[in-house]
Formats: C-alpha cells, structure tokens, sequence
C-alpha cells in the first residue's frame, strides 16, 4: 500500500522546520524552530506577576480586566504578549483572539475561580502560578530585603513555612484543580496547556557573595547571600518546579511543562554569578544593570531605555497613564502590593534609611516604581526566553500530535 500523502507531508514539515530569526522584543535577536503555527486563532494566557511581566515593558494600554483587578497589568514585553506579537505575525485567521487574564498577586485558586472562567475555548493556554502560593514576597521581606522585619519571623522560620506549603498535599491538589479547570475550557482535543516553571534565582558556585547584604540598615543583624542561604532558596524553586512537573504529568499529553532553567544557566543570568560584584553602594547593585541579567534587582535601570520610550526619552502615554492609575486603585492583592506594604512598615519606623534607598521615587505610599517593584522578576530578555521555549515546545508537540485538519 502505498503511504499516505498527507503523513509524508507533515513528516517532512516534522523534520525540516521553517527557521524563523525572531527578534521578540529581548534586544538580541533568538533563533527560534516554527513548524506552520498559522492554525492558531485563540491563545489565551493566564496566571501571576511572572505570567503579566510585571515591570519588562510598558502595561498594555486598556489591558487591565475589570472583572479581576483593575492592578492586573500586563506589560509589553512579558512572555504571553512577545508570543502575541509572534503569532500576530503569522498568516493566519485576522479574527485571531488573544486574551491576556494573567494578574499581578494571583495565587493558583485565583487563577481558576477568576480566570479560567473567562477562556473562550482557546486552542492556546499558557500559565504561571504557583510562586505566591509558597510566600515569595515574605521570603524577599525577611531573607534579602528586610524593608521591615522586626517581628519575631525570622529567614529560617519563613524559609520552612514555604517549604511545608509547597510540600503540601493541598498545594499540589490546587495545580491539579487548576489544570483540570482549564482542560474544560479548551476547544478540542489538539488544544495544549504549556504551563511554564520558576527559575532559581542564584549562582551557587562559588562564596564571593557571602559577604554581600541586600539589606536595608536595620538596627539588628543584616541577613547576607551566603552559599548556604542561596542554595535552600534554590532548592525552593527546584520544589516548586517539582509540584508543577508531577501536576503536569498527572493532567496528560494535553498539558507540556516549560523548563526555561538550562537557559538562564547558559547566558549566566543568575544573581552572585562568579565575577560580578554584587554588593550594594547607596541602595543600588554595581551588578544590577549586567546585560545578561535575568532577574530585576532593586532600583534597576535596566530595560528602561529600550523602544518603549518616545524619542524625548520620556515613557510612552499609554503606559504613563496606566501607571498612574495605581494611584487611586488599592494593590494589596498583587505582588507590587505585598511589597509596597513591607516597605511602608520600615517607612513607619525608620522613614530616613528606607527612603534613601530609594532614591528619587515619589513613593506615594500606595504604590512603588516599577524599579522597586519588579524585584526578582524576569527581565525582557529572560521573557524572550521563556516565549522560545513556549514555541519550541509548541513545535514538539506539532510533530508528536499532528492536529487533525489543520495541515
């Protein structure tokens, strides 16, 4: 019998991809596989301040869902919206629909009593949850930043108490309900969820950081990036991960796991790498602005002079006046909340020494300057990252599961 035609085809599609040089907004250009992606007309993205992008970028004007949280916003460069400008490039159907439900702050349930009530049967879904669920903004509070911390929590105590939630059965049980949740919503049986990990944030190679302090001045002792401390952060992550990977797994060929770590390894963008100077000099990092920085450090400029500016170097209006809206909308559900109301408590007891590490802010008290809040959070080039990795993956899968009549 002679083979079918069809299946010639999509093999040789299979093993002799069209190679796209996207330059996907990272400010180097990525060297991405793409099989034919033009079938996809519904993508929508979904979860925390990792899956909006928080401070890579400009918010997206008019992007804030009302029906979730006016301080949801999604920025320009984050993974979910680089994949849309990717897909927007494609032949395919102008009536192409994108929703962007990702909010700053989301823990799992919240995204699968908020959001994934609002897919419409995408084809799509890309997720990130988990990292508020195991108390990042708590563990910044008392193992880095210490903006307030004088209460009888220690770092260790902290350290624990997000290792037991994230160990935890119900942790485990909320991915679940979450990816079961959002497998209801999808279109078809060719319709994939790409649920994408955390990465660790530190190099632990060497001791040069031990001596470093990302501390605030605190009448107490500081807390210092020993090799110790960064490697049980670490292993944290690497937990996290873990859940997710075991979640994935459960939920079957629909849902595809997205491990961006090896990457963040290859460029060294990790915090402490060997050879850069972490220290801190007047409330600001030497290091902090390194081109191969995958994560925002306190007070970086980092990405603030990327195409996002108009040509007087000014932010583009759209995004000023998204960004001033935070003035009159309260944020305590979201990340940038949790760390505006730290630092407000350190301003309570120690105004002078919190207020000179942040300087030049009009900190208002209710909301803090992407440059602070965006703290250990991908930058645009790690989110360039991510959205390779996410259509590399899409690809994979292109070739494992032909989708039926879409070739």
């Amino acid at each position: 019998m002679a083979p079918n035609l069809g299946i010639l085809v999509f093999i040789a599609l299979c093993t002799a991809f069209a190679v796209y040089l996207l330059q996907l907004n990272t400010g180097r250009e990525i060297q991405t596989t793409a099989g034919d992606l033009s079938w996809i007309d519904a993508y929508a993205a979904l979860g925390d301040s990792y899956g909006v992008g928080i401070g890579a970028g400009h918010p997206i004007k008019g992007s804030s869902n009302v029906e979730l949280n006016t301080a949801c916003w999604q920025y320009s460069h984050g993974y979910p919206n680089q994949l849309n400008s990717f897909f927007s490039r494609l032949e395919s159907n102008p009536s192409r629909k994108f929703q962007f439900l990702g909010c700053s702050g989301a823990l799992v349930t919240d995204v699968l009593g908020k959001q994934v009530p609002l897919l419409d049967r995408p084809q799509i879904v890309t997720v990130s949850a988990g990292g508020n669920d195991a108390d990042l903004s708590t563990i910044l509070n008392y193992c880095i930043y210490q903006w307030a911390s004088y209460d009888s929590w220690t770092c260790e105590r902290v350290l624990a108490q997000s290792r037991n939630k994230t160990e935890s059965v119900e942790f485990a049980k909320n991915i679940d309900n979450l990816l079961t949740g959002i497998k209801e919503r999808l279109r078809d049986e060719d319709s994939r969820i790409y649920y994408t990990g955390y990465s660790k944030f530190w190099d632990v190679t060497d001791t040069a950081c031990d001596n470093v302090t990302w501390s605030f001045t605190r009448l107490s002792g500081y807390q210092y990036l020993t090799q110790d401390r960064r490697k049980t952060m670490n292993d944290l992550v690497d937990l996290v991960n873990r859940q997710i990977k075991d979640a994935v797994s459960r939920a079957g060929p629909k849902a595809v796991f997205i491990d961006w770590q090896q990457d963040v390894d290859r460029i060294q963008g990790r915090y402490c790498e060997p050879g850069v100077d972490e220290s801190y000099n007047h409330g600001k990092g030497s290091g902090i602005n390194r081109e191969n920085t995958s994560f925002y450090e306190w007070g970086t400029t980092k990405d603030d002079d990327d195409d996002d500016d108009d040509d007087d170097g000014s932010p583009k209006e759209q995004g000023y006046h998204e960004l001033r809206k935070r003035w009159e909308t309260p944020t305590n559900a979201t990340f940038e909340g949790a760390i505006t109301n730290w630092v407000n408590k350190g301003l309570q007891d120690h105004p002078e020494e919190v207020a000179s590490s942040m300087p030049g802010s009009d900190f208002s008290g209710r909301w803090l300057p992407d440059k602070y809040a965006r703290v250990f959070h991908p930058t645009k080039l790690a989110h360039g990252i991510i959205a390779d990795k996410v259509l590399k993956a899409m690809v994979l899968e292109q070739c494992k599961y032909a989708p039926r009549g879409k070739h």
